[in-house]
C-alpha cells in the first residue's frame, strides 16, 4: 500500500484494535470517507512479511475478535453491501466462487433510498448523505428470482421506455427483448404515458426495466405498483444523465441541442437520478457509467449495447459496397454533436 504520509497521519494510521485482520481494509475505508479514491493495481506483485503477527498462512485462520471489531465499526456499510463486489460471487468463503443461488443481479444487496412512491429528496438526488452517522438507506437481503412467481408459469419482464423512438431504444430495449423471447421469457414494452392503463401488466411482472425515464407521476405510479406486488425494479441508462452537477455547457456541449437552458437540463438530470435511486438494480453500458451509479450506492451490472446478427450483416454489406465504389474525394463523418463546432475543429485540423 502506498499513500502520502500526511493522509496516513490525518486518518490516524492503522486501527490498533485490529491486531491482525482487516486493518488494511479499515484503513482504505477511512481514506474513502475523506473523499479520496483507493486504487488497486492488479499487476503489482507484493510480498507479505507478516508471519510475526500470526499464522504463516493466515488466510485460512479465523480471527473472531478482529472480525467482531471490524463488523462493529462498519456495520452500516456491511448492511448496505459492497457496491464494488461482483454480485455473482458468493458472500461466504475465501475463494470468491460463483454464487450458485438463483440470482439475475446483485439482489443480495438491494438498497432502497426512499419509501415506495416518493421521489428521493433533493439531498438524496444530489448524493448528499451524512457519512458520519448511520447509512441513509435501508438494506434488505433478497434475491431477484430466476424462476417465475407462482401465479403464472412464465418469467415476465416489462420494459418501460422513456425514449421509445430513439436509436438508443433499439440497443437497450428492442434487441434485448428479442433475445429474451428466444429464452422463453414473456416480455413487453410500455411507454411512459401508457402506465396508468397498464398497471395490471406491471403488477403481474417479475421484473420491470425502466429505460431513460425521468421521475414523474407516471413513473411514481409504476414504482408503487411494483412495490405492492414485490416486482423487482431495474433502471437502465446509456449515458451520464443522472448527475445534475454535470448539466453545464462547458462540460456537456450536447445539452444545447436538447434543453433550452442549463436549469432545464439540471432539472431533467435530477429527475432521472430520482428514478435511478428508486430502483433495486441498475444497468449501465460501460464500466465508467457503472462507477457513477455505484457511487450513489446502487448495485450495478454492466450490460453493453446489444448488437444483433442482422446489424452485423448490414454493416459488412455496406463495407463491401463502399469498397466497390470509386473514391469521390469526400471525407464523411457521422456525428450528433454541434455541426457548427465540429466544422470549426475540422477546419483548424485540416487546413494548412
Amino acid at each position: 500500500m502506498m499513500m502520502r504520509w500526511e493522509i496516513f497521519n490525518e486518518i490516524g494510521g492503522f486501527d490498533q484494535r485490529l491486531a491482525v485482520a482487516f486493518n488494511d481494509t479499515d484503513l482504505c475505508l477511512r481514506i474513502g470517507k475523506l473523499g479520496l479514491k483507493v486504487l488497486n493495481d492488479p499487476y503489482a506483485v507484493l510480498y507479505c512479511c507478516d508471519v510475526a503477527s500470526g499464522s504463516a498462512d493466515h488466510r485460512l485462520v479465523d480471527y473472531p475478535a478482529d472480525t467482531a471489531t471490524f463488523c462493529g465499526l462498519w456495520k452500516d456499510l456491511i448492511a448496505c453491501g459492497d457496491p464494488f463486489y461482483n454480485p455473482l460471487l458468493a458472500l461466504t468463503g475465501i475463494d470468491h466462487t460463483v454464487d450458485n443461488r438463483p440470482v439475475i443481479g446483485p439482489g443480495a444487496r438491494v438498497v432502497s433510498v426512499s419509501p415506495p412512491g416518493r421521489a428521493p429528496t433533493h439531498d438524496e438526488v444530489l448524493g448528499r448523505h451524512d457519512t458520519s452517522g448511520p447509512a441513509p438507506s435501508v438494506a434488505t437481503v433478497t434475491h431477484l428470482p430466476l424462476q417465475p412467481r407462482e401465479r403464472h408459469g412464465t418469467f415476465r419482464v416489462v420494459y418501460i421506455s422513456g425514449e421509445p423512438d430513439t436509436p438508443q431504444s433499439i440497443y437497450r430495449v428492442m434487441r434485448p427483448m428479442t433475445v429474451a423471447k428466444k429464452l422463453n421469457v414473456s416480455v413487453s414494452v410500455i411507454q411512459v404515458y401508457e402506465i396508468p392503463r397498464r398497471i395490471g401488466d406491471i403488477e403481474d411482472a417479475d421484473v420491470i426495466i425502466i429505460f431513460r425515464a425521468p421521475w414523474d407521476e407516471h413513473i411514481s405510479l409504476a414504482v408503487d405498483a411494483a412495490r405492492r406486488q414485490n416486482v423487482k425494479i431495474v433502471f437502465d441508462v446509456d449515458d451520464l444523465l443522472f448527475d445534475p452537477a454535470l448539466a453545464r455547457h462547458e462540460i456537456i456541449d450536447g445539452i444545447r441541442m436538447h434543453y433550452p437552458t442549463e436549469d432545464a437540463a439540471r432539472e431533467q438530470f435530477s429527475r432521472m437520478r430520482s428514478t435511478m435511486l428508486a430502483a433495486d438494480l441498475c444497468l449501465a453500458t460501460t464500466h465508467e457509467l457503472a462507477e457513477h451509479m455505484r457511487r450513489a450506492r446502487k448495485p450495478t451490472i454492466v450490460l453493453p449495447n446489444a448488437f444483433d446478427h442482422a446489424a452485423l450483416e448490414t454493416a459488412r454489406l455496406a463495407v463491401r459496397r463502399r469498397a466497390r465504389v470509386s473514391k469521390d474525394g469526400v471525407f464523411r463523418i457521422g456525428t450528433q454533436v454541434d455541426r457548427a463546432r465540429i466544422s470549426v475543429i475540422l477546419r483548424s485540423a485540416l487546413m494548412p
